[in-house]
């Protein structure tokens, strides 16, 4: 009589069902702690990404007001032609030279918007002015402070700060619950 012997182990391509099972679950477990991990790195980039923006655009400002000896505005726009009056910046931004030196700075049709931002829908910005006012080689009054928030509060807030001469720089809150974003 012949005895047949049962094989446990079924072979796959060269790999046995045991070993197929345990690689999806170690692969299933790598990505789900991984996924949250990609997603916080993705919403600190586009927080970052965000507050250059803006920093350019300042820098690009004060560049602008020294060289036309004029000064430029940078405010909350959610049309790109004017200024919204508010300290929400969530929308966009425009610079624009201000030949009349109005305050509150009002863009007139004669004034050229010099640059437009639309911000993302994951961000949130706030600032403690209406507008930033750069005024080439002469000092301003305040300094100001505009914070860049994740929508979601899944990140710290990265805050451009203008100094008295314009000079723009980018912070990572120390203590984001301090920060404009709430």
């Amino acid at each position: 009589m012949q005895k047949h012997q049962h094989n446990t182990h079924v072979a796959y391509r060269g790999f046995t069902l045991l070993e197929l099972i345990v690689a999806i679950a170690v692969g299933s477990i790598i990505t789900t702690i991984g996924a949250p991990a990609v997603s916080d790195w993705l919403t600190r980039q586009r927080v970052s990404a965000e507050a250059r923006v803006l920093w350019r655009d300042l820098s690009h400002a004060r560049y602008q007001a020294g060289v036309s000896d004029l000064p430029v505005i940078v405010c909350p726009s959610n049309d790109g032609t004017q200024c919204t009056g508010e300290r929400d910046w969530s929308r966009g931004w425009i610079s624009f030279i201000n030949i009349d030196d109005d305050y509150p700075a009002k863009r007139d049709h004669d004034e050229p918007v010099l640059t437009y931002h639309q911000s993302s829908e994951i961000t949130h910005v706030r600032a403690n002015r209406l507008a930033i006012r750069l005024r080439g080689f002469a000092a301003r009054a305040t300094n100001g402070r505009i914070a860049v928030c994740d929508a979601a509060a899944r990140t710290t807030p990265r805050t451009v700060v203008v100094s008295h001469t314009g000079r723009a720089r980018i912070v990572s809150e120390t203590n984001p619950a301090a920060s404009l974003c709430n």
